[in-house]
C-alpha cells in the first residue's frame, strides 16, 4: 500500500512539474509576444490614420501624433525581439522601419509618397497578421501537447 502511495505521489509531482513548466513558458514567452502583436497592430492602425489625416490636412500635429505612436510601436517590436522569435520578427521590424521612413518622406512634403505609404502599411499589417496567426498556432500546439500529457 505504501508503495502505491509513493508511486502516486511521484507521478503527481512529475505531472505538476510539467504543467508548471508549460505555464511558465506560455506566461514568459508566448503571452507577452501575442499581447505585443495586438498592441502593435492597434498602434499601426492609429499611425496609418494620422498619416492619412496629415496627407489631407497637412497639419503638423498629425505628424507629431504619428511619431508618438511610432515610439510605442518600436517598444512593442522590442518585445518581439526574442531569441525564439526567429526571422518573422526581424522581417516585421524591417517592414516597420520601411514604413516609418516612408512616413517621414510624407511629412517632409513628398505627398506623392502617400500611395506608396499605404501599400507599405498593407504589407506590414499582412505580415503582422501572419506572425500573429503563427504564434497563436504555436500556443495552441503547446496547449494540445499539455492536454495530451495529462
Amino acid at each position: 500500500m505504501a508503495f502505491f502511495t509513493m508511486a502516486a505521489l511521484v507521478f503527481s509531482s512529475m505531472n505538476l512539474y510539467a504543467i508548471t513548466k508549460t505555464a511558465r513558458q506560455m506566461a514568459n514567452g508566448d503571452l507577452p509576444v501575442i499581447s505585443a502583436l495586438i498592441k502593435l497592430r492597434s498602434s499601426l492602425l492609429a499611425q496609418e490614420s494620422f498619416a492619412g489625416k496629415y496627407a489631407i490636412l497637412k497639419d503638423p500635429a498629425f505628424a507629431e501624433l504619428f511619431r508618438q505612436r511610432g515610439k510605442e510601436s518600436l517598444a512593442y517590436l522590442a518585445v518581439l525581439d526574442q531569441p525564439t522569435s526567429g526571422k518573422e520578427a526581424a522581417e516585421l521590424k524591417r517592414l516597420y522601419l520601411d514604413y516609418q521612413a516612408g512616413a517621414e518622406r510624407l511629412f517632409t512634403g513628398s505627398f506623392d509618397h502617400a500611395p506608396r505609404l499605404r501599400s507599405s502599411a498593407l504589407r506590414l499589417l499582412t505580415s503582422l497578421d501572419t506572425y500573429y496567426e503563427n504564434r497563436q498556432n504555436m500556443l495552441q500546439a503547446k496547449l494540445d501537447q499539455a492536454d495530451a500529457q495529462q
